[in-house]
């Protein structure tokens, strides 16, 4: 339900031309994480780069709606928290453990194994 409140907002900000341009960055930048797994099957790689590419939709309507005072900073992070483990149990149908935390490195651009 909050995800649907957040890209209600977020739709209403952008043009067409802008969401277009934004689904291709990140569906560049998901495919860039998933092929670093060298995984053997294609139909498999192409459906986790999905996943992490809708990962990055989501949270962008979160933070958009943040941002524009839409949503509490706090009800935003409780948002980002009750995708989280849904989104790992996806990728864990698809990965090994170890593939997906090379996934959640990708999306937190090395910060991971710092944290």
């Amino acid at each position: 339900m909050i995800s649907i409140y957040a890209v209600s907002f977020s739709a209403m900000a952008q043009t067409a031309a802008e969401t277009a341009a934004y689904h291709k960055m990140i569906d560049g930048r998901a495919w860039k994480i998933v092929q670093k797994l060298n995984l053997p099957d294609s139909a498999v790689a192409h459906k986790v780069s999905g996943l992490v590419a809708d990962r990055y939709a989501e949270l962008n309507d979160i933070y958009q709606a943040r941002d524009s005072s839409k949503l509490s900073p706090a009800f935003a992070d409780s948002a980002v928290n009750k995708l989280h483990q849904p989104f790992i149990n996806i990728l864990s149908v698809y990965l090994n453990p170890g593939q997906v935390l090379q996934i959640k490195d990708g999306l937190t651009y090395g910060v991971l194994p710092v944290t």
